[in-house]
């Protein structure tokens, strides 16, 4: 796999006949997002009105 993989920077400026049979590795997309956790709590609060109510926790008092 070594050998195929080709950085998507270099990759760029090649002909596509030179990549044939090469693997593309690198950045691709590189945008922020949210972290999972807060999107999930968030559509639980939307959902059922109150952020934790369904999550049971030994942090929750």
């Amino acid at each position: 796999m070594k050998e195929n993989s080709i950085n998507r920077r270099k990759a760029l400026r090649m002909e596509p006949k030179e990549l044939e049979g090469k693997i593309i590795v690198g950045d691709f997309v590189r945008e922020e997002k949210e972290e999972l956790t807060t999107v999930i709590y968030d559509l639980i609060e939307e959902k059922c009105g109150e952020r934790f109510r369904s999550i049971k926790s030994a942090y929750k008092g």
